[in-house]
C-alpha cells in the first residue's frame, strides 16, 4: 500500500470512532485534530487543511446529534478527503475506434520514459494496439532506455539515432502508428532538469503539430506540494490534461503532491508504485481514499477481476461446490490457478479490509511465499491421476496413502514431506470452505456465486454484472462497497480479526495452524 505511514494513523483514527459509543463535539474535534494532524505530515497544503477541517466540522453540526452520526461521522470524512483529492475534472477517455495520440511531458528524472511503458502495458493488457515513439532527442541514451522498456513489455516503437528534429520524429510517429492500424499512439517526449524556455519551446511545437488528444504530466510524488507550481507550469504552456505520479512507495510527502495536484484543477489517471512495471494502478479518488481509510477497494478489485483472464462462471461454480462440502483436487487446482491470474497476494490483500494488517501480524505478507507455495502445489497435482483429482484429500489420506505420496514425490521433485504438507493443507482448505458456506456470510456470497452461475458462455463479466456484483456486495454492508465483517473493521485488532474469520470458518480452528501454515508456504518444516 501506497502511503502506509498516512493509511495507518487514518485507519487508526477512523477505529476510535468505530468504537466509539456516543459521538459529540469533543470526539469530532479530535477526529478532525488527527485526520489534519496526519495529512499535514504528509505535506498538504495548510490552507487544504483549513478548509477540509471546516467542511467537516459545519457538516456534522448541520446534521445533529442522532444514533446515525457515528455512521455519518465516518461518510463525511470519507466525502471530504475524497474531494480534496478529485478536482471534479473527468480525465480523457481514449475511443478504441480511432488512433488515439497521448503526449507525455516532463522534467527529466521523473520517470517518464518508464511511465510511458507501464501506460502502454496497461492499455494493451485490456487489449488495445499501443505504439510508443521517443521524440527526446535531448538526453543520450533516451532511445536506448525506450527501446529496452518497450521491449521487457512487448510493445512496438518508433525512434531515430540520425533524426535530431523531436517535433519531426512525433509527426513520423503519428504517421507510422496510424497507417498501422494502431489505436493508442504515446509520445516519449524531452525533458530537462528545470523548466526551461527552450523545454516549452519544444512542447508547444509538437503539441501543435501532433495535436495529441491528452496531455500527460509526468511528475515525481516525492516533492510534495511543489507539484502543484510545477504542474501549473506545464499547464500553461501546453493545457495538461492529465496528470501521473511516480515513485508513490518511498515519500512521506506523497499526499501533499496528491491534495496539489487537485487544487492545480487536472486529474491524476494513474500512481506508480513501484519501478517494476506491473507497479501502476489507474487512481480514482473514492478507491483511493477508502483503501487509505481501511475500508477495502472493492473497484480495484472489479478491475483486476475483469482484465486478469479469470473464468468467473467456471470460478463460481468451483466455489459453489467446495462451499457445499464436494471438495476434489480437480476443483482445488482450479481455484488456485483462478487467483494466481488475480496478480500479486499482496495486492489482493490491500484491497480487503484489515487483511494486510492481520498478513503482516501472522507473517504472511511476503508476496513471494505465497507464489512459491502455489507453483509447488501445482506440480504435485500434474504428478497425480485423474482418478486422484476427481477425489479428495480425505479418501486419499487413507488406503494406499504413503504409496501414493511416494510416487507424487518422485513426479513431482519434491520430498515425501512436502507433499504430506500439501495434503494437509488441502484437507485444511476443504474443512475451512465447507464451514464458510454454512455460515450467513458464506450464504450471502452464494447468491453472488449464483448470480456469476447465470452468465453466458466465456464466463467473463460484463460492467452490468459488476455493477449488480457491487450492489449485492453493499447489501451486505460496509463502506467501500465491501462486506461490513465486524473483525475486519478499520483499526480492528488483528487478534480479534483472526478471531472472527475462524468462527466463519476462513481460518484454522487451532492457532498454532498458522504458523505451520506459514512452514508450508515457506516450504520448511
Amino acid at each position: 500500500m501506497v502511503l502506509n505511514e498516512l493509511a495507518e494513523k487514518l485507519t487508526k483514527a477512523m477505529a476510535k470512532i468505530i468504537r466509539t459509543t456516543k459521538v459529540d463535539q469533543k470526539v469530532v474535534e479530535s477526529l478532525v485534530n488527527e485526520i489534519t494532524s496526519a495529512l499535514e505530515e504528509a505535506d498538504v497544503n495548510q490552507d487544504i487543511l483549513s478548509g477540509l477541517r471546516s467542511k467537516i466540522t459545519k457538516r456534522i453540526i448541520d446534521h445533529g446529534e442522532d444514533e446515525h452520526l457515528q455512521q455519518y461521522l465516518t461518510q463525511v470524512v470519507c466525502e471530504e478527503i475524497t474531494s480534496v483529492l478529485d478536482p471534479g475534472i473527468a480525465p480523457y477517455v481514449p475511443n478504441p475506434r480511432k488512433p488515439n495520440v497521448v503526449a507525455f511531458y516532463g522534467l527529466q528524472g521523473q520517470g517518464k520514459t518508464t511511465t510511458c511503458a507501464k501506460y502502454g502495458a496497461y492499455f494493451k493488457k485490456r487489449g488495445w494496439r499501443v505504439g510508443v515513439v521517443c521524440c527526446d532527442t535531448f538526453r543520450a541514451g533516451a532511445f536506448d532506455q525506450l527501446k529496452q522498456n518497450c521491449n521487457s513489455v512487448k510493445l512496438p516503437f518508433y525512434g531515430s539515432y540520425a533524426e535530431k528534429d523531436p517535433v519531426k520524429l512525433a509527426k513520423n510517429g503519428v504517421e507510422h502508428f496510424t497507417k498501422l492500424g494502431f489505436n493508442l499512439i504515446i509520445l516519449d517526449t524531452s525533458g530537462r532538469h528545470r523548466q526551461s524556455e527552450d523545454l516549452l519551446q519544444e512542447m508547444k511545437l509538437i503539441d501543435s503539430t501532433v495535436k495529441p488528444d491528452d496531455r500527460i504530466f509526468v511528475v515525481d510524488s516525492s516533492i510534495g506540494q511543489a507539484v502543484f507550481d510545477q504542474a501549473n507550469a506545464f499547464k500553461k504552456a501546453v493545457n495538461i490534461g492529465s496528470i501521473i505520479l511516480t515513485k508513490m512507495d518511498g515519500s512521506t510527502r506523497s499526499g501533499g503532491a496528491l491534495a496539489a495536484v487537485s487544487a492545480c484543477k487536472a486529474p491524476i489517471v494513474f500512481i506508480g508504485t513501484g519501478e517494476k512495471f506491473d507497479q501502476f494502478e489507474p487512481f480514482h479518488a473514492e478507491s483511493f481514499v477508502s483503501k487509505l481509510m481501511g475500508f477495502g477497494d472493492f473497484r480495484g478489485m472489479i478491475d483486476a477481476a475483469m482484465t486478469s483472464g479469470v473464468d468467473h462462471k467456471k470460478n463460481a461454480q468451483v466455489l459453489s461446490k467446495m462451499m457445499e462440502g464436494e471438495f476434489s483436487f480437480e476443483d482445488f487446482k482450479v481455484q488456485i490457478e483462478q487467483i494466481n491470474k488475480m496478480g500479486p497476494m499482496d495486492k489482493i490483500m490491500e484491497m480487503i479490509p484489515g487483511m494486510q494488517q492481520i498478513a503482516k501480524v501472522y507473517g504472511f505478507d511476503d508476496d513471494k511465499e505465497g507464489t512459491v507455495a502455489i507453483g509447488r502445489w501445482l506440480n504435485m497435482m500434474n504428478s497425480m491421476t485423474r482418478a486422484e483429482m476427481k477425489s479428495s484429500p480425505t479418501i486419499l489420506m487413507k488406503d494406499g496413502y504413503d504409496r501414493r505420496v511416494l510416487r507424487i514425490a518422485r513426479g513431482s521433485g519434491y520430498t515425501v514431506d512436502r507433499v504430506r504438507d500439501f495434503f494437509k493443507y488441502a484437507k485444511q482448505f476443504s474443512e475451512q470452505t465447507k464451514k464458510f458456506g454454512q455460515h450467513q456470510y458464506g450464504q450471502n456470497f452464494k447468491q453472488m456465486l449464483n448470480m456469476q452461475n447465470q452468465m453466458g458462455d466465456g464466463g467473463q463479466m460484463n460492467p452490468q454484472q459488476m455493477q449488480q456484483m457491487q450492489q449485492m456486495m453493499k447489501q451486505m454492508g460496509g463502506a467501500g462497497g465491501m462486506p461490513n465483517i465486524p473483525g475486519l473493521q478499520p483499526g480492528a485488532d488483528p487478534h480479534q480479526a483472526v478471531a472472527q474469520l475462524r468462527q466463519m470458518g476462513l481460518l484454522p480452528e487451532d492457532q498454532s495452524q498458522m504458523k505451520k501454515m506459514k512452514k508450508v508456504m515457506q516450504g520448511r518444516k
